[in-house]
């Protein structure tokens, strides 16, 4: 019995140990910025759609005018998160596609 207990506070005082150990490794690494939480991409493609709607695309718009557009409106995202959208949205005849010396232009049917 005696031997028993003399073993669970080994255990206990390596595991003590171990917590500050690793209570060290954390004040020592920096904070780590905020993750940008990206929408989703059916909410991406709605609001692209609401920008149609909303006649946006009557002039042709760069990805870059999209993206600008979008965080206007609340909805941060990467460029290459666009790209694949507005693709998709091209290739269902939804917008179309063009390309000048700036890159490719989308512009409502």
């Amino acid at each position: 019995m005696a031997n028993e207990i003399s073993e669970i506070i080994k255990r206990l005082e390596r595991i003590e140990k171990h917590i500050a150990a690793l209570k060290a490794q954390l004040k020592k690494k920096p904070e780590q910025a905020r993750k940008v939480l990206v929408p989703k991409r059916g909410v991406l493609t709605d609001q692209i759609m609401a920008l149609r709607e909303d006649g946006f695309f009557d002039e042709p718009r760069t990805i870059t005018d999209v993206k600008i557009k979008l965080a206007e409106r609340g909805y941060s995202c990467p460029v290459t998160t666009l790209s694949p959208i507005l693709l998709g949205l091209v290739r269902g005849n939804q917008l179309k596609r063009g390309l000048t010396p700036k890159g490719f232009e989308y512009k409502a049917p």
